[in-house]
Formats: structure tokens, sequence, C-alpha cells
């Protein structure tokens, strides 16, 4: 199977995808940080955040939601070597069967 990656769209900090990061090295975690949000970087090697530069001012049900998405798709794609794409928020929850999320068994 093909490597995957999170993508997280989110507005406040992310513990829970923190925790599932170094739970599962073997995938990459990608974040869209709104802007409005402070935040300390973990350094966890497989949770990348968006620099400020690409970050956006999300205003809910507006433009700038589709904007950050495709800031973090346009990232992901030239900084990744994945073939599986998830796109969560950050208020999602995901629900493996086990501890693994990649499938490998």
């Amino acid at each position: 199977m093909g490597k995957i990656a999170i993508l997280i769209m989110a507005h406040k900090p992310i513990k829970y995808y923190e925790v599932l990061a170094r739970d599962n090295q073997e995938i990459d975690f990608f974040v869209h940080m709104d802007i409005k949000t402070n935040f300390i970087n973990p350094e966890i090697k497989n949770l990348f955040f968006l620099k400020d530069e690409l970050r956006v001012d999300v205003k809910w049900g507006g433009f700038s939601q589709v904007q950050a998405t495709l800031n973090l798709l346009s990232f992901v794609f030239y900084n990744s070597n994945s073939e599986f794409f998830h796109i969560v928020s950050g208020e999602d929850i995901v629900v493996p069967v086990n501890k693994d999320l990649s499938g490998a068994h």
C-alpha cells in the first residue's frame, strides 16, 4: 500500500493529532492552522505545519475555507511523496480499527 497523508484544517490546537502522529510515524500529517491561532510547533518529525505566508484568516462558510484547503493541497502536492490523502477538520476524530492507521499488518 502507498504512503498515506492526513491533511488537517484546524482553528485551534490539535493535541489529538499530535498523539496520532507520534503513534503512526509511517503517516505524514500536514496542518493548515488558521492565521488567527497562535500555536507551538511540537517538532514531531512527521507533523508539518504550513508557514505563515500560506495560512489564511478563515471565515466559516466563506471562500477563505476554500483558499486554505487549496493552500494545504498545493503544499502537500509539492512536499510529499504520499499516494493517498485524507482531508479532515481539526475537530474530526479518526476511528481506526486498531491503532495502526496505515493498514499494514
